[in-house]
């Protein structure tokens, strides 16, 4: 067999398996529908609080009020209207990249739970990677979502 050839068998074999790996793995129909419910609002522009437990620096476990304008997180401050660090900050997701972080999360992670209310809006998202591993774990509440002005 030339090496051409061989090359290319080997990539047939290579993406085909990779196929067949995600295949296996399908969306959790109770997150596909609260995803689905989130993106039917056509929501650009909100706001919401966030609120993270983890064991972070006490910035990060704060409620966080996070303001979303066209898709994107334009800011983060704490009740008091003080602008979070920018270390935390680019820890934050908007509900959209929430939803991708489970939805990819699904194949690899021991466990991913989404509860939802039925608008889409999650209320809680947890992933634990590894049962076996410890604080490796990412849980967020979410709470308090409204258009933003």
């Amino acid at each position: 067999m030339t090496p051409p050839a061989f090359a290319r068998i080997a990539l047939w074999v290579a993406l085909s398996a990779g196929c067949q790996t995600r295949a296996a793995c399908p969306d959790d129909p109770a997150i596909s529908a609260a995803r689905n419910a989130w993106a039917a609002r056509h929501l650009a522009d909100y706001r919401f609080v966030w609120q993270e437990s983890c064991f972070c620096v006490p910035e990060a476990v704060q409620p966080i009020v996070v303001t979303v304008r066209g898709g994107e997180i334009v800011a983060a401050t704490d009740r008091n209207g003080r602008a979070i660090s920018t270390e935390v900050r680019e820890n934050l997701l908007t509900i959209d990249a929430l939803y991708r972080r489970a939805a990819a999360a699904q194949c690899t992670a021991a466990v991913v739970r989404v509860v939802a209310k039925t608008d889409g809006v999650p209320s809680s998202v947890f992933i634990d990677p590894s049962l076996q591993a410890a604080d490796d774990e990412f849980r967020v509440t979410i709470t308090e979502l409204s258009t933003a002005p």
